[in-house]
């Protein structure tokens, strides 16, 4: 999947509030917010104030959960490791590589975009980030 860059700006009223960013944060379903974030999130580079917002949001395990789990609904393994990385991120990548013993180096080129970990691996990360690999049904295109 070839990416393009695209810049969002997120618009701030006079008064100073963002009408975005209140709307966004009233969405109740988690996994609405979750969908709106992968793809808010790599469509677009998204500017430092909704990164932040993310990162914030990815350390809620439940948030995390339905974030990696739209990631991998898109279909591409590059989505699904920069959304691990992101996830990642939220828990401080120094702090991942040492829970997991591996080093900053190899967790970085593990959650690139190119990144391909092998399941020992993929394992220990999700369990350090406390969440866990499952297999479900594929839903039939009835």
């Amino acid at each position: 999947m070839k990416t393009t860059e695209r810049f969002i700006q997120e618009y701030i009223t006079r008064e100073g509030t963002n009408p975005f960013r209140e709307w966004f944060d009233s969405l109740k379903d988690v996994r609405t917010r979750a969908k709106m974030d992968v793809r808010i999130g790599r469509k677009m580079m998204a500017t430092v104030n909704y990164q932040e917002g993310l990162l914030k949001r990815l350390q809620d395990p439940e948030y995390a959960s339905e974030y990696l789990n739209e990631a991998l609904k898109e279909g591409s393994q590059e989505m699904f490791m920069l959304a691990l990385r992101d996830v990642a991120k939220a828990k401080g990548i120094s702090q991942v590589a040492k829970e997991t013993n591996l080093n900053r180096e190899t967790m970085y080129r593990m959650l690139s975009e190119k990144g391909n970990p092998n399941l020992s691996s993929l394992n220990k990360l999700l369990n350090t980030l406390g969440l866990t690999l499952s297999i479900g049904r594929k839903e039939s295109a009835a």
